[in-house]
């Protein structure tokens, strides 16, 4: 039975229909309202109307931290323990899991992706900010407080710029699409339309080796069978994963220890998140098969 996946993102939320394949079979997107009622309040209409079509299970993905009883802290959404999960609950009629996006988007990648077979892999999306995830030994790690692992706050730079988080250094602050931004003066969108015109190549050939540091920390850290690198900037075209990989395999580390660390595509897309999250609750009732029965939040 087909299921459905939410991916709230800080621009956009994602519905999809989801075989238990991975396929999706129906897709739609809005706007992000600012404001967690009005987000609640949208995701409930549409899954009422996707379910008068798809009667499966729902998952939905967030940015953030995901707290025991459902409270999201997002700071792309500007939320602090917002009690989301409560609100969703009260409008559905029943408890939806809540997933992590980077959790949601290795999902998608080691089912049906660019990780699947693998026994661990890294997922690397770099959009907005950089989110991800790790497969150890065919199992995602998740940490003791489920939210592990935040890649995109590995510190790269000490005392380095201020980051969203609150830290210093993180390599979100260098590595992101919104780092990209702050760099050009421009949209992400459009400096990475210059640069594939070929400007901007002194701006950019630095912002890929602040991408590849990061990469090389992480390789180091967990000796991946292959990286799989997804989110929206590597859909400007192939030249961003090829000049990421050309930066990664020039480092000395990769070229003595970890030249076997396969650099790829990751193959989901902007649909990584509605298809992870689509097959984590598809899962999970199977697990929990009853309506209403108390679902782990992830």
């Amino acid at each position: 039975m087909p299921a459905i996946g939410v991916d709230i993102g800080g621009t956009s939320v994602k519905f999809g229909v989801v075989t238990t394949e991975g396929e999706v079979i129906a897709r739609e997107a809005c706007p992000s309202p600012k404001d967690w009622q009005a987000m609640a309040a949208l995701i409930a209409g549409k899954v009422t109307c996707l379910r008068s079509e798809h009667s499966g299970p729902v998952g939905i993905c967030t940015a953030g931290t995901i707290g025991p009883d459902g409270q999201v802290t997002a700071n792309q959404l500007g939320w602090n323990e917002v009690p989301l999960g409560a609100a969703l609950q009260a409008a559905l009629g029943e408890k939806v899991p809540l997933i992590h996006d980077g959790h949601s988007a290795l999902m998608a990648e080691s089912v049906s992706g660019a990780l699947k077979g693998m026994r661990n892999g890294l997922l690397v999306q770099l959009g907005t900010g950089i989110g991800g995830g790790f497969l150890s030994n065919g199992q995602p790690y998740v940490g003791r407080a489920n939210v592990a692992p935040e890649i995109g706050h590995i510190i790269t730079h000490a005392d380095g710029l201020p980051c969203s988080c609150g830290q210093i250094g993180c390599w979100e602050a260098y590595a992101s699409a919104s780092a990209l931004s702050q760099l050009t003066g421009l949209s992400a969108r459009e400096a990475l339309s210059r640069i594939a015109a070929g400007e901007l190549q002194d701006i950019w050939q630095g912002f890929v080796q602040e991408v590849a540091i990061g990469l090389m920390s992480l390789i180091g850290l967990l000796s991946p069978e292959a990286v799989a690198i997804g989110g929206g900037m590597p859909q400007a075209g192939p030249f961003v994963l090829a000049d990421i990989k050309r930066a990664l395999t020039r480092m000395p580390a990769y070229q003595l220890y970890y030249d076997f660390v396969r650099v790829l595509p990751a193959q989901h897309g902007n649909d990584a998140g509605i298809i992870g999250a689509a097959l984590s609750a598809e899962r999970m009732s199977a697990n929990y098969p009853s309506q209403g029965k108390e679902h782990p939040t992830h």
